[in-house]
């Protein structure tokens, strides 16, 4: 899978990257802390 957005901490607190999946589909994964 490609890596279309790095890494990044978001000033709200969240956690995410994106990715591109072979089909062609972005997904954004994100992690909320506790």
């Amino acid at each position: 899978m490609e890596i279309v957005h790095p890494l990044t901490r978001e000033p709200w607190g969240v956690r995410r990257f994106f990715v591109r999946d072979p089909a062609g589909n972005v997904l954004n994964i994100v992690h909320h802390p506790a």
